[in-house]
């Protein structure tokens, strides 16, 4: 939705957007020179800084009781679809455009929604098909090759 208590969620949303476009373009010249690992490694390296600022002012850095299969989870999630996806991005930066590659992040919410049908038995969203219809079609405009044509010369004046 828009608007309302919306805003501020819609607004990062888009802010994230610009910042991811913003690092892939700034990766791809990038990696001309590093391999894609070494480079993934620095982003991380890099932004682990922030960190601390993830927690509120109170909270521990690490919880006192925390289940064993939490931990599990949590390595889960920071390995395959954040690690993981950091580095495929970047051999994709090797072989096609930033643009292309970046349109490909589109296709995560609906690997979500497909993931949690299955094995969460969640329910299908109320724009589920339009919105992935949309979301292919934008991928399909993108990704598809431009037909090169010559340019036609300016008619010689006489």
């Amino acid at each position: 939705r828009f608007g309302g208590d919306h805003t501020v969620g819609n607004l990062l949303v888009v802010a994230n957007e610009l910042c991811y476009a913003i690092y892939f373009v700034l990766l791809r010249p990038l990696l001309a020179k590093y391999p894609p690992l070494v480079l993934t490694a620095w982003v991380f390296l890099l932004s682990a800084w922030s960190i601390p600022f993830l927690a509120g002012p109170d909270a521990p850095l690490l919880p006192e009781t925390v289940p064993n299969d939490a931990w599990v989870a949590l390595g889960y999630i920071v390995i395959f679809p954040t690690v993981f996806t950091y580095l495929l991005n970047s051999f994709a930066l090797v072989r096609v455009s930033a643009s292309t590659a970046a349109s490909f992040i589109f296709l995560q919410p609906m690997i979500t929604v497909v993931g949690a049908l299955w094995w969460l038995g969640e329910g299908l969203p109320e724009h589920f098909a339009l919105s992935t219809l949309l979301t292919f079609g934008g991928v399909w405009v993108v990704a598809r090759r431009p037909v090169a044509r010559p340019l036609a010369p300016a008619a010689a004046k006489s």
